[in-house]
This record gives structure tokens, C-alpha cells and sequence, in this order.
């Protein structure tokens, strides 16, 4: 998972990452989704998405956000098997 330019790689670090956050509470509204098979990979069966919105954190006001991120069969479900977290901050 990349969270902010940050790297983190296995299931403790992300889960340590998530939950190191400060905020109490996240509401998101999603914009749009947009997502296309991965040609080539578990028989075309892994799909890559887009997602872009809002997030709003505690009292904090809302801010714009990109999320990319890979799907991948496991065991009769998805995984996600890459994932890239951005807010649209412009300094």
C-alpha cells in the first residue's frame, strides 16, 4: 500500500498504518469509479480501479481524494493486491 507517498508492504504494517491515523471518524463520498480488466492476469479475472471523492475526518473540512488499487481473485472472493491512496492537497 502507498498512503501519502509512504510505503507499506504485508498485512501488519498496513493494518499498523490504518490504524496509527489520528482522526476518530472518516466519512467519504465517492465521485466516480471507473475500472477495467487486467488483460492477461488469473485468466482475466483481476480488474484495476479508480476511485475519486471527498473525505471528510472528525471536524475537518472536506477534502479530495484519489484511491487506486488492484483486485485480485483469492479463494473465491477479491484481494486487494496493490493499493494508492492520494489527497488532492495543492499547496
Amino acid at each position: 500500500m502507498t498512503f501519502e507517498g509512504a510505503q507499506f508492504q504485508g498485512k501488519q504494517p498496513i493494518i499498523d498504518k490504518l490504524t496509527s491515523l489520528p482522526f476518530k471518524q472518516v466519512n467519504h463520498q465517492i465521485t466516480t469509479v471507473d475500472s477495467q480488466p487486467i488483460i492477461g492476469v488469473d485468466d482475466n479475472q483481476a480488474c484495476c480501479v479508480m476511485v475519486t471523492g471527498q473525505l471528510k475526518t472528525d471536524d475537518d473540512p472536506p477534502h479530495s481524494f484519489h484511491q487506486s488499487f488492484v483486485l485480485r481473485p483469492a479463494g473465491g472472493s477479491f484481494v486487494v493486491a496493490n493499493d494508492i491512496f492520494r489527497l488532492a492537497l495543492h499547496n
